[in-house]
């Protein structure tokens, strides 16, 4: 999988850490959310949990909080964006005139639909917030980039760039509930 995709607040950290608090849920195991740190040279420094947060009683290796760029990473799922993108340079590729605009639209809306049970069943994000956060930034990358936007009258490429803004603030604004739990962190 590569790194938990879920957002990993403050919070979570505490409730990892705390013995006989409940464990937030994806951080639970060994090595969380099936996070496999890469061999070679430096791995063990990249491995290598934060100094300053003393271990949990099941010695799962301690995540830190995420930051701006972590978090934006994670709200906008790559795997769904690239696949979108493929898609729609084939319809751009092969259909012309008005049924570009209704191909387009239709692999819009399935793929803000798809993005809902691919975030949380192959990535196992489990806060919903999080998950509408990922149908939101995909739709403003797509219209960023003009897509199905691109075929109506209303479009303009200005109007992306205050999208892209306003999407930004917003990743750094909106603050996360604690992760679920699912057991005590002790046993």
């Amino acid at each position: 999988m590569g790194f938990n995709r879920n957002i990993i607040t403050r919070a979570d950290i505490t409730n990892l850490v705390t013995p006989g608090a409940l464990t937030p849920k994806t951080l639970g195991t060994d090595p969380p959310a099936g996070y496999v740190p890469p061999a070679g040279p430096g791995a063990a420094a990249l491995a290598a949990p934060a100094p300053a947060a003393p271990a949990p009683a099941a010695s799962v290796p301690i995540p830190t909080e995420d930051g701006y760029l972590t978090r934006l990473l994670k709200y906008v799922p790559v795997e769904v964006l690239g696949a979108y993108l493929f898609m729609a340079t084939v319809i751009d590729s092969n259909v012309t005139g008005n049924l570009r605009a209704y191909w387009l639209g239709g692999l819009l809306a399935a793929v803000l639909l798809l993005t809902i049970p691919y975030d949380y069943l192959v990535l196992n994000v489990v806060r919903p917030e999080q998950i509408a956060m990922s149908v939101l930034g995909l739709a403003v990358y797509v219209f960023s980039i003009g897509g199905w936007f691109a075929t109506t009258t209303w479009y303009h490429q200005w109007y992306a760039s205050i999208a892209v803004a306003m999407f930004a603030l917003l990743v750094g604004i909106i603050k996360v509930r604690p992760l679920p739990a699912t057991s005590p962190a002790g046993g």
